[in-house]
């Protein structure tokens, strides 16, 4: 019993030792990723429509409820996040022609206090099948300078679709988010 006490004794010192000179640093969470509310649906409103509803759409697009992210924090004092966007298209009634259409978003950077910091322009091809429906995904790489890292949590990137004043209207009376 003693040579166990003994060897039980002898590990825990040197599982101590080997803990010298070692520091834990703390990585902090991610910033928070998401969809900006109001511009997650991109509705492309035929020129000839004459009112402003979903028969007078040649195609729309949605953008996924979640933006994927994962970071790291670098040596050089900034946070890489690593974005994945998910898009799904449909062809509408006054599109019957279309094979393909291109969907105009962005990705904006805020600080914790809201104000933009970065904000860069993209778009999408999403082709459409025969039945009208198509996807598209996208990954984007997002680096973000901080003095103190500590803070990197409460930044946030936000994506969503550039959308005119008349589509805006569009979500807005068609509840579309």
């Amino acid at each position: 019993m003693k040579k166990i006490a003994l060897f039980c004794c002898t590990l825990l010192v040197l599982a101590g030792c080997s803990m010298l000179g070692h520091k834990t640093e703390v990585v902090p969470d991610c910033p928070m990723t998401g969809v900006l509310r109001g511009a997650s649906f991109y509705p492309v409103i035929a020129s000839d429509a004459p009112h402003l509803a979903a028969a007078d759409l040649a195609a729309s697009a949605s953008m996924g409820g979640a933006v994927e992210g994962t970071c790291k924090y670098t040596r050089d004092g900034e946070v890489s996040v690593k974005l994945s966007l998910v898009f799904s298209g449909r062809r509408g009634a006054k599109g019957e022609q279309l094979k393909e259409y291109k969907f105009p978003y962005f990705i904006a950077v805020l600080s914790p206090d809201d104000q933009i910091l970065q904000r860069q322009e993209f778009s999408t091809t999403v082709d459409f099948d025969n039945a009208g429906a198509g996807a598209s995904a996208e990954e984007h790489k997002v680096r973000i300078p901080l003095r103190d890292k500590m803070k990197g949590p409460a930044y946030k990137i936000t994506a969503g679709f550039q959308l005119t004043p008349q589509q805006i209207t569009y979500n807005k009376e068609n509840n579309a988010h």
